[in-house]
């Protein structure tokens, strides 16, 4: 699978140089195009901005919706979204040029450059981190669990400090898959310690500067209004805007527009300043766990997960992607190697599937090329398997160390509900309520929650933090 990926990428290159022009859409893929991506003349909704290419050259760039309805700003290809995940392969290619320069090990004990990480039942490597494979419990979530529920009110050196309090990870060390921001927040800072300076700055000067990416940049911090694009969201009286994105970057923290898209998909292309031979090899190279298997991601399309991308096969093809999500912002970005053909999506609307729009651009620019799907429908992850509880949390305050947080608990029939404070930037005062199911579950919003057999203890679970304890501290009279 590996071979044959980066076989197909080094063809597609080859094919490329070969080539001394490519000719836009035609006329009519163009009006095909644009009706994918919307209608470029309303300014009464929030909308997308795509971009095609081919061989490293764009073919298309369509833009439909606002970036900021009330003053009927048009979207266009130099908006700047926040891009979400699609962030992590840059936060991978970064760390990808520090192997390439000798400055950091592709298998280093990621003690070696954080030494406030407690040691866990493996070492975790920096390629783990790449790969989420590193049993690293995921940073948001766990911001979440300490009472901050907006990530724009913290900061980098807090949830650095929340991340090294973590005595448990999801799992033993490579051995398993699972998503994680966290693990990518540590990488970040991997890449600024290796790099000897904050990594944005590095980022800006390895990857944004020398490819031309002038409008791309990743946070410390909030950005000033204005330079960035509203984000929407759905509501029963039309749009509302929200945009509480996290403040620091390494899992996210990007602004991106399309048009400084086009110029990465030129250096993978043709360009490869950035996109060495070196580089690719690992950005490209799927990750494998522990016992040597391929480390595969369920959400996304079941496909191998390499560093920042899902790699592989897709709709019968050789394809990588990676997606992003939070808030109101909704962001793709996708390469067909066999055919040298890009697709990048940014969408300030959280009902937008860019996935989607994907799939039907690459479809009217390559028709036929791709497997068809008899009805799109993006993948639907496993639940997860909470035990149930014979009883429940005795009320009262509970601390985990791990959150440096209290749960004040009260009971009620079948609903625990905890409010949560805590000395962490932004805590609200949280409130999380549990209510027991028929099959005796305690679920809720942000997962479940299973007492321990005396009610003096509890373990809360989440997708992204499977096990986190909590103990009675005092009891209410």
């Amino acid at each position: 699978m590996a071979n044959s990926i980066i076989a197909s990428f080094g063809r597609s290159v080859a094919l490329a140089a070969m080539c001394c022009q490519v000719a836009p859409a035609s006329a009519q893929q163009q009006e095909a195009l644009q009706r994918i991506v919307g209608d470029a003349r309303d300014m009464s909704s929030p909308g997308c901005v795509a971009g095609v290419f081919r061989d490293g050259k764009t073919i298309f760039i369509g833009a439909a919706g606002s970036g900021d309805i009330a003053a009927g700003t048009p979207l266009t290809a130099d908006t700047r979204f926040y891009a979400a995940s699609v962030a992590k392969q840059f936060t991978s290619l970064a760390a990808a040029k520090l192997i390439e320069a000798g400055k950091l090990g592709l298998h280093d004990d990621v003690r070696k450059w954080l030494p406030e990480l407690p040691e866990y039942a493996a070492p975790i490597t920096v390629q783990m981190l790449m790969n989420h494979s590193s049993g690293i419990r995921d940073s948001l979530t766990l911001l979440n669990f300490a009472g901050v529920e907006d990530a724009s009110k913290s900061s980098l050196a807090e949830v650095l400090k929340l991340m090294y309090r973590q005595k448990g990870t999801n799992f033993v060390p490579g051995t398993a898959y699972s998503y994680t921001n966290g693990g990518y927040l540590l990488l970040g800072e991997v890449v600024a310690r290796a790099a000897g300076k904050p990594f944005q700055d590095y980022v800006r000067e390895a990857i944004f500067e020398p490819l031309g990416m002038k409008s791309t940049f990743f946070i410390a911090g909030r950005p000033a209004p204005g330079l960035v694009t509203h984000g929407y969201v759905p509501t029963d009286k039309g749009w509302a805007i929200r945009e509480a994105y996290p403040a620091f970057s390494g899992s996210g923290g990007m602004m991106l527009t399309v048009n400084d898209m086009a110029r990465y998909d030129h250096d993978i292309a043709v360009g490869h300043k950035v996109w060495t031979p070196a580089a690719t090899r690992t950005m490209l190279e799927p990750g494998t766990f522990s016992d040597g298997k391929t480390v595969i991601a369920p959400n996304f399309d079941a496909m191998p997960y390499a560093a920042g991308l899902a790699v592989g096969t897709r709709r019968g093809k050789p394809f990588f992607y990676h997606l992003g999500e939070f808030e109101s912002f909704r962001t793709g970005y996708a390469r067909l190697p066999e055919r040298g053909v890009g697709v990048a999506v940014l969408c300030n609307r959280a009902d937008a599937l860019p996935l989607r729009r994907i799939d039907e651009l690459l479809d009217t620019v390559e028709p036929g090329y791709l497997q068809p799907y008899a009805e799109y429908n993006p993948p639907v992850p496993k639940p997860m398997v909470i035990a149930p509880s014979p009883v429940l949390p005795v009320a009262g305050s509970y601390r985990s160390e791990e959150l440096d947080a209290i749960y004040q608990v009260a009971v009620q029939g079948d609903t625990v509900t905890a409010t949560i404070t805590s000395p962490w930037q932004g805590n609200m005062r949280r409130m999380l309520i549990y209510t027991r199911d028929a099959a005796g579950v305690l679920r809720g919003s942000d997962g479940g929650m299973s007492a321990d057999a005396d009610g003096r203890g509890f373990t809360l679970h989440n997708g992204r933090v499977f096990a986190l304890h909590l103990a009675l501290v005092h009891a209410a009279p």
